[in-house]
């Protein structure tokens, strides 16, 4: 998944969407808005670190939320419509929107469990890969070979035992 980011200097829809499709004809990711980041012990993946920011900065949705209108004339008369609107219908969509929050938080929390337990296993992967594995090798390798020496004595003296069988 690629995030793009656009910025544009008016709220016209149509700027947005040419901005957007300029951005998608380039390819250009842009720079994410400054968050702060979380802490995430042993990542390295700048991606990761700018999408932990993002989810733990923007997991609460806030229902008294909305468009601000920048436009000279018209933007204080949209944002107070939107507020009147919003006050009126809070009692309808605040349900969801605590259901949305509730779900959005228990997600960020999960995502941070998991990068622990793999932050731990790559640690405890790290400790295995650097025990010392030739000496334990090598003292498998004698063990082995004892095991094969008695063995073939054992093999030896069955063989012997036979013998004074037959003879007698």
């Amino acid at each position: 998944m690629t995030t793009y980011w656009i910025q544009t200097s008016s709220d016209d829809v149509f700027e947005a969407l040419a901005a957007v499709d300029q951005a998608l004809q380039a390819d250009q990711h842009g720079i994410a808005p400054t968050l702060q980041e979380p802490v995430v012990a042993g990542a390295a993946d700048p991606y990761l670190i700018d999408n932990l920011a993002i989810a733990h900065a923007t997991w609460m949705v806030d229902s008294q939320a909305i468009v601000v209108s920048s436009r000279p004339g018209l933007g204080s008369a949209i944002n107070a419509f939107q507020q009147i609107v919003r006050r009126v219908t809070w009692w309808q969509n605040l349900p969801q929107w605590q259901q949305v929050s509730s779900f959005h938080g228990a997600l960020v929390r999960i995502i941070d469990v998991l990068l622990d337990r793999q932050r731990l296993l790559g640690v405890r992967i790290g400790q295995l890969e650097s025990t010392n594995m030739p000496a334990h090798v090598f003292a498998l390798e004698q063990q082995i070979q004892a095991l094969r020496d008695e063995q073939r004595d054992l093999r030896r003296r069955v063989a012997e035992l036979e013998q004074r069988l037959s003879h007698m």
